[in-house]
């Protein structure tokens, strides 16, 4: 949607505004733009660790999509904390089905649900659940079950999640 947008906004300048444009700038600016937390690879192997915000159900089904699209038959470990004031059982609907494990945290108390609850939403919809608060200790946990259970993690489910943990891993 976001890229819609863009590209929409591109074409206005383009031919409505007479903005000196071409395709091939338009092209190339898509083709270099990065986006901190949206769908980020920032670790490929020991485990292979994906950050993606997906701070709304459409978020969360998009990046389902796509996790399901590149890795079929294979069940991630995935580290989630949520805001109080989202869709956290439609969120947590979308995200269960391509986890083998949760890790539940909370990212920004006392507006993030707390671990304990979200843990509690996913243990019926996922086998294997962890409430762990702490992000960073919530991070370790998880790092320790992709690479135990040779899966892909997956961070998700905000925003402020996505930044402390590419802070955390990144620097």
């Amino acid at each position: 949607m976001n890229a819609a947008t863009a590209f929409i906004s591109c074409l206005i300048l383009k031919e409505v505004l007479d903005y000196k444009l071409s395709f091939d700038n338009i092209k190339n600016g898509f083709k270099t733009t990065v986006w901190a937390g949206r769908f980020e690879i920032i670790k490929e192997k020991n485990p292979f660790i994906i950050i993606d915000g997906a701070h709304n159900v459409q978020a969360a089904k998009s990046l389902r999509k796509e996790i399901e699209f590149l890795m079929p038959n294979n069940k991630c470990i995935l580290l989630c904390g949520i805001m109080s004031t989202k869709d956290i059982e439609g969120i947590c609907s979308e995200l269960s089905k391509i986890a083998y494990a949760v890790v539940a945290t909370s990212p920004l108390p006392p507006k993030s649900i707390t671990s304990s609850e979200l843990a509690k939403i996913y243990s019926d919809m996922c086998d294997n659940v962890y409430d762990i608060e702490n992000v960073e200790t919530a991070l370790e946990k998880a790092i320790n079950s992709a690479k135990k259970n040779n899966a892909p993690l997956i961070v998700a489910g905000s925003i402020y999640l996505a930044g402390q943990v590419r802070t955390l891993i990144l620097g």
